[in-house]
């Protein structure tokens, strides 16, 4: 898997929020999004950890009904620069409003006017019932996603369906 510098993370591992311990991740299936011109390389994947899950985390994959629908992107907005803490902080929950489904360089995105942070990655994008549609994806895939549309791009949860 790739960070979003294009380094290389052979291992991953994944925290537990109810122990706060930490544990190797393998890696059940992964899928790649190549690079195009001058568009960044992204990794999604699928993992499988032993720590204990309380809850799972149902997705489902948006459809055009659910333009206009709000919708939460979490993730957690910080940074580890050498004079701050390293200690993760609560998770940042954002509201806003799914905007569009399409397709992007063969990816399927969702936009909306969610203002996703730094550090908020690989968060989900979730319905007002709590269901995962989208992944945060570091960087936009195309340029013109940051043309002052006020929209931030997601990587569709239909991605992970062409992994299984």
């Amino acid at each position: 898997m790739q960070d979003e510098r294009g380094e290389a993370h052979p291992e991953i591992y994944v925290a537990s929020a109810l122990t706060g311990g930490t544990e190797r991740a393998q890696i059940v299936t992964a899928g790649s999004f190549g690079v195009t011109g001058n568009r960044q390389h992204r990794d999604i994947a699928v993992l499988s950890s032993p720590l204990i899950v309380e809850h799972s985390i149902a997705y489902r994959i948006p459809m055009d009904s659910d333009v206009g629908r709000d919708v939460r992107a979490l993730g957690y907005a910080w940074s580890q620069a050498e004079d701050e803490s390293t200690d993760v902080p609560p998770p940042v929950v954002v509201r806003g409003v799914l905007s569009n489904t399409a397709m992007r360089d063969n990816v399927a995105v969702v936009q909306a006017d969610v203002q996703a942070q730094s550090g908020m990655s690989g968060g989900p994008l979730v319905d007002e019932c709590g269901f995962v549609l989208a992944i945060a994806s570091a960087v936009p895939l195309a340029p013109e996603d940051t043309a002052g549309d006020g929209l931030t791009v997601f990587i569709s949860v239909a991605e992970l369906e062409k992994l299984r």
